[in-house]
Order: structure tokens, then sequence, then C-alpha cells
């Protein structure tokens, strides 16, 4: 299950294994997303590559939907295309994506699945009010 929970989510119950260093294409808006990948997912080591049947494709695509930090993700064999709207869409995307890995005997395996996503409020934050004291 992700966490928060997706907007449009559809998996096969399936998944797939993958190197622990992985090829990434990237397009010239997206070159950033390789760190944020290290610092998300620290046990896979990501390099950038431009040759064909990389393993993660990332795209940022301003006119894929209206919604802001909206991102697409679809992970089949072999494969995990993230497309977004902005730079925020792809940084939750590759955060859906930590999720979506798992590590079994030593060997890394994603989910097979297709996630569309987007916050339901641009603003995001939380309350604490201690002097009504209604700290936990």
């Amino acid at each position: 299950m992700i966490i928060p929970r997706s907007k449009k989510e559809t998996r096969s119950g399936e998944s797939f294994a993958i190197s622990s260093q992985i090829r990434v294409k990237v397009d010239k808006d997206s070159e950033f997303s390789v760190a944020i990948m290290a610092e998300m997912i620290p046990y896979i080591s990501a390099v950038v590559s431009e040759e064909a049947g990389c393993e993660v494709s990332i795209s940022i695509l301003p006119e894929i939907s209206d919604k802001n930090e909206f991102y697409k993700l679809t992970s089949i064999p072999g494969e995990v295309n993230i497309k977004a709207k902005d730079k925020r869409g792809v940084v939750n995307a590759i955060a859906t994506l930590s999720q979506l890995i798992c590590e079994r005997e030593g060997i890394y395996y994603v989910d097979e699945a297709e996630i569309e996503d987007y916050p339901d409020k641009e603003f995001r934050s939380f309350m604490i009010d201690p002097g009504r004291k209604y700290i936990p």
C-alpha cells in the first residue's frame, strides 16, 4: 500500500528483479532526479545513461496535467517510467517508487504498477497548539 494513498493505482500483484545499479535516462529538466534517487533510495545506485534500454526513464511534461505535482509512474518488467508535470511531481514519484521496491534474499524487486497521483491541496501543513495542550 502506498502512503499516502494515490489517486489512481493499478497493480498486477507481480514484481520483477532489478540490479542494485540502475541506468536512468533523464531529460534536460529532470537531471536533478538522480541525486534525489540517491537520497531517497540509498541502496540502489543510479547512473545517468543515454543508451536505449535504461531501467528508469524520467521526464517532465508540463502539459501532462492541469494539476500541480502530478505524476504518472509505470513499472513493468525491466523498466520504470516516470512522467511528471513539474519537479515536485518527480520527487513525489521517486518517493512512491521507493515504496514499490523491496529486498528478498539480497535481490531487489519492484512491484508492477501504474500509479497516477497529485496532492489534494496546494499547501501542506499541520498545526501544533501547545497553548491548549493538544500535543499527544
